[in-house]
């Protein structure tokens, strides 16, 4: 995440629009040349896919793990992470399959853990979340866990928000309710500058369960449309301007809105020097699984700056179709955004959602 060099508002960053990114916009040369590049990949060629500089290669910013899961095989996920053109990685990727398992009555009971984690200020609050948020989760939602949990959304926004506040106060050496010093895990002299997205989803065979706070974003592609599971947090939406400035804040426009004129997102955890304008509250959304549902999209602002909902689900669904790998997926997707010029570290997540994938259709 980008706090440093505030970027410039188009003429069309109004409340919840999208970067311009038509093809009318791009050079024809640039257009065909990508166009031909796709094409190869999804015709098989395995060496079509342009190397990334291997400098910007920060696939250890990824952490993967599989629990002891009983149920049916997690989905195909392929994960894509680079420093792009910034000098610091500060993005971080997480995920668990079968991370959590309910006492539920069907087999069906392994719940899957993904999540993309956009540090700014240092990558200190997005390592901590990638070392620690499923666990906390976990450890919350079988505090008291039943077999309607899965159904339950309200259940599901209170295990998210105590999950998400637990790392808010984690990584600061403030707490946020009492104003009284505490020790902080983050061993830096700057903890309460640094802070971190959070875009999290939990996968089971019903549903897909997401929660945000910040500017990552999740999509979901669903026969062929982008679908938007979360609404990313910007200080210029209407009522995100209202919450802060009840709470004495001030947003300005400084090379794009931002809080007090510092920080280009409304809700991030960590960033306790802007306490308590910048709130760690997740937005929480709960989504029935289709047997139309594709794929699923989690990344970093440094994709969706640059490449739109829509584009980006066509070009993870027709690897997808060409019985490409999700893998490839990622790769492809970040590559497009690195050659459109996002100058953002980029982290992309692809998770293949159809019922021949690994996962049982509802």
């Amino acid at each position: 995440m980008n706090t440093g060099a505030p970027r410039v508002p188009t003429a069309n960053s109004t409340r919840g629009s999208e970067p311009s990114i038509s093809g009318e916009n791009e050079a024809v040369g640039d257009r065909s040349s990508r166009a031909i590049l796709e094409d190869a990949i999804l015709a098989g060629a395995s060496d079509a896919l342009l190397p990334l500089p291997q400098s910007n290669d920060v696939q250890e910013g990824v952490q993967v793990a599989v629990g002891n899961g009983t149920g049916p095989p997690a989905p195909p996920t392929g994960i894509r992470t680079i420093c792009g053109r910034r000098k610091e990685m500060e993005d971080a990727v997480c995920v668990v399959h079968s991370f959590l398992s309910l006492p539920l009555p069907s087999p069906a009971t392994d719940l899957h853990y993904f999540a993309v984690y956009d540090g700014h200020g240092g990558a200190q609050a997005a390592l901590h979340c990638r070392a620690h948020m499923h666990l906390a989760l976990a450890e919350e939602v079988l505090r008291g866990a039943t077999a309607a949990l899965v159904l339950d959304r309200e259940r599901w926004e209170s295990c998210m928000k105590v999950t998400f506040l637990r790392m808010d106060r984690e990584v600061g050496s403030r707490n946020t309710s009492t104003g009284a010093e505490q020790p902080s895990v983050i061993a830096s002299t700057s903890s309460d500058t640094v802070g971190s997205t959070a875009i999290v989803a939990v996968l089971s065979g019903h549903h897909i369960i997401v929660a945000n706070c910040g500017d990552s974003r999740a999509v979901l592609c669903r026969r062929g449309q982008a679908i938007a599971l979360s609404e990313d947090h910007k200080p210029d939406r209407e009522d995100e301007i209202a919450r802060i400035e009840a709470a004495g804040g001030r947003v300005f426009n400084w090379n794009g809105w931002r809080v007090l004129g510092v920080l280009a997102m409304s809700r991030a955890i960590g960033d306790h020097f802007l306490k308590p304008y910048v709130i760690a509250d997740p937005d929480v959304t709960m989504t029935a699984r289709s047997d139309d549902d594709e794929c699923l999209i989690l990344a970093s602002d440094g994709l969706w700056d640059v490449v739109s909902n829509q584009d980006a689900c066509t070009i993870a669904r027709r690897c997808l179709a060409a019985n490409r790998e999700a893998q490839t997926a990622a790769s492809l997707l970040v590559q497009r955004a690195h050659d459109r010029g996002s100058g953002d570290n980029i982290s992309v997540v692809v998770i293949d959602l159809r019922p021949n994938a690994g996962m049982p259709p509802p």
